[in-house]
């Protein structure tokens, strides 16, 4: 998306939709973010994290260590199915 002020080249800004991580993330807030992964993923469990997965889809979710290795669960606070 476009907003209204410079970010560095490695920065990106995105716009909630859906009401899925509410009320924290509520829709149509812009939320800032590095471009790439800064750190290991270990680091982000149980953490908020805006996600890329491997197909290219954004999900702002919590990460939770998945069932098989090298793999994560991606959690809504609305919502019970995993990504």
């Amino acid at each position: 998306i476009e907003i209204p002020f410079a970010v560095p080249a490695e920065m990106i800004a995105f716009k909630v939709i859906g009401t899925s991580m509410m009320p924290a993330f509520r829709p149509d807030a812009v939320i800032v973010v590095h471009r790439e992964q800064r750190k290991p993923i270990e680091s982000f469990y149980g953490s908020e994290a805006a996600v890329r997965t491997s197909d290219g889809r954004r999900f702002i979710k919590t990460i939770h260590r998945g069932g098989q290795p090298g793999t994560v669960n991606l959690i809504s606070w609305n919502d019970t199915q995993p990504i």
